[in-house]
């Protein structure tokens, strides 16, 4: 089957995929952050862990708010956007 032809992943993140270059892009993004803005390593990847339970998560990206979860998982100042919030 093609990479075109395949089914959204779900419960996947781009650090779950084999290529790399995205995932890339997002880390060195999460790497530039300001520390004081991010949460630390622990609650971070419990926030992965809600993430990839949750039934919203395709393809890297959540779909309740377009956000790579990757991304808004690192975020002190954000929040679960389902209803109720997960985390």
């Amino acid at each position: 089957m093609s990479a075109s032809a395949r089914p959204p992943c779900r419960k996947c993140l781009l650090s779950d995929e084999e290529d790399r270059r995205a995932y890339a892009t997002i880390r060195d993004y999460i790497d530039s952050l300001d520390p004081a803005s991010k949460v630390d390593d622990a609650l971070y990847q419990a926030r992965l862990m809600q993430c990839r339970a949750c039934e919203h998560l395709r393809n890297a990206l959540c779909l309740k708010c377009g956000c790579y979860v990757e991304v808004r998982c690192v975020k002190k100042r954000l929040s679960c956007p389902d209803v109720p919030a997960r985390w």
